[in-house]
């Protein structure tokens, strides 16, 4: 929806060294409605993509959970999908590509974005991979309450 809006709204000012646009031309040129509306956008396909390219690497371990009756697990590792930890990866790695795209990374699409992208899903796959050993480093831990109730 944001890069519907982006490229429909009639917001957008032309980019002063011609390009369609960079990331020079979204933050010195286009209006802060427009910025936000553009940032928004690509912080989404920023979460999107890392669920993407985590989820398919999952799915064969998560296969096996269904089938034998089991939880499936974060990232390999002892931690339920989708649990506090899942969200947490997640949003740190959200906010790695958007530094990225938005600060780190000069980019424009007259040049192509295809550098930019091989970087960001380079940092999927570093983020995930963190991710990965910082959670199979510490296991999650049944708490003394939750052995309780299981017991009864």
């Amino acid at each position: 929806a944001g890069g519907g809006w982006c490229r429909s709204s009639g917001r957008s000012r032309g980019c002063p060294a011609g390009e369609t646009m960079s990331q020079r031309c979204w933050q010195e040129t286009q209006p802060l409605d427009y910025q936000i509306i553009y940032l928004v956008h690509y912080v989404s396909l920023a979460s999107q993509m890392s669920h993407f390219f985590w989820d398919a690497l999952q799915f064969g371990s998560w296969i096996r959970s269904w089938t034998t009756g089991s939880e499936p697990k974060l990232l390999f590792s002892t931690h339920a999908f989708g649990s506090q930890y899942h969200w947490a990866a997640l949003s740190l790695c959200t906010v790695v590509l958007t530094i990225t795209w938005s600060a780190v990374v000069s980019w424009s699409t007259d040049d192509g974005l295809n550098s930019l992208a091989a970087i960001l899903f380079a940092e999927i796959v570093v983020c995930g991979g963190l991710a990965s050993l910082v959670l199979r480093r510490y296991p999650l831990r049944e708490s003394s309450d939750v052995k309780h109730c299981r017991e009864k």
